[in-house]
């Protein structure tokens, strides 16, 4: 495990443990920090995407695929499983993805979330405004 400052930044991989979880190493999880810097840096919790040894059977749009190299082993970014974690929970800093792969990510965010890049707005045309 790489040390790690005590705040978690964007694009970072952290381990965690899940709430009401003993803090030992069998239960401890990799995530996604996905929430933004200025929230990182003042908020009790982090918003982020899980990370997962299971790899599916096909592709699907919101599982990005990530380095071996990173965690030692095959692992997915799994854009539709997102959590929130205190920060308390965070055991510290695994690895950090590269810019291209964190591109992926945001692209299999908007396609989970149906979130249409740089507009603010949702991606389902059928809602209408309030």
């Amino acid at each position: 495990m790489v040390s790690a400052p005590s705040t978690p930044f964007r694009g970072e991989i952290w381990w965690t443990t899940s709430p009401g979880e003993e803090s030992d190493e069998t239960a401890r999880q990799p995530v996604l920090i996905v929430q933004n810097d200025v929230g990182n840096a003042h908020a009790r919790t982090v918003i982020a995407a899980v990370v997962s040894a299971e790899a599916p059977r096909k592709r699907y749009p919101q599982v990005v695929p990530i380095s071996t190299d990173l965690l030692g082993r095959p692992a997915t970014v799994r854009c539709d499983i997102i959590r929130t974690f205190e920060k308390a929970h965070l055991l510290g800093r695994a690895a950090v993805l590269p810019r291209e792969t964190m591109a992926e990510v945001d692209a299999a965010l908007c396609r989970s979330l149906a979130l249409r890049p740089g507009t603010g707005r949702h991606g389902d045309d059928e809602i209408a405004a309030g």
